[in-house]
């Protein structure tokens, strides 16, 4: 992501994918409310790679969820697990 002469990268998240019908869009529609809210390229690239990849893991393109505590802690154990993947892998990165 390139914003105000700054590139910002994020490696994704790495996830048991169940469907990835949805993900395009789930991550499309987190980046854009991250861009419309101003929030850091780093926030807006890590809130929409969670949301893409939280979506891979379920069935469908439209999986019922609510934005609750169980919900928050899907995409956190999400990214505990890519974080791990990556580290594994020796990516260093963050």
């Amino acid at each position: 992501m390139l914003h105000e002469d700054i590139y910002t990268e994020h490696p994704g998240y790495v996830v048991k994918v169940e469907d990835t019908i949805g993900s395009g869009d789930a991550f499309l529609a987190s980046f854009i409310s991250g861009i419309i809210h101003q929030y850091a390229p780093s926030t807006i690239l890590s809130n929409a790679c969670a949301l893409g990849a939280y979506l891979a893991t379920c069935k469908g393109a439209n999986p019922e969820y609510d934005l609750n505590e169980n919900y928050i802690m899907e995409v956190k154990r999400a990214f505990e697990k890519s974080l791990k993947g990556l580290q594994n892998n020796g990516y260093s990165g963050f």
